[in-house]
């Protein structure tokens, strides 16, 4: 299922459940399914790849962001040493 098909659906079903349309359980249960239509595994994908829970996905993306602030710190200081401006 593409992407933003599975963003706008999640989104109607938030909608639903804010609005007490639908039962918690019916909400998870809803959810739940459109997270297993997305790669048939229910697991949680995050720039192309999948993890097997959301904690694994939220460390993946925590390290790829300390990842780039380490390189941002490094290029930048080695910018201002040879830079010629204020």
């Amino acid at each position: 299922m593409a992407t933003a098909t599975m963003d706008f659906e999640a989104r109607q079903l938030l909608k639903a459940y804010r609005k007490g349309l639908i039962t918690d359980e019916l909400f998870e249960e809803q959810m739940k399914e459109l997270g297993n239509g997305a790669n048939g595994q229910g697991r949680y994908t995050y720039n192309g790849k999948s993890h097997a829970t959301e904690g694994e996905m939220i460390m993946h993306l925590l390290d790829e962001f300390r990842c780039g602030e380490n390189f941002a710190a490094e290029y930048l200081n080695r910018w201002v040493e040879v830079s010629d401006q204020d």
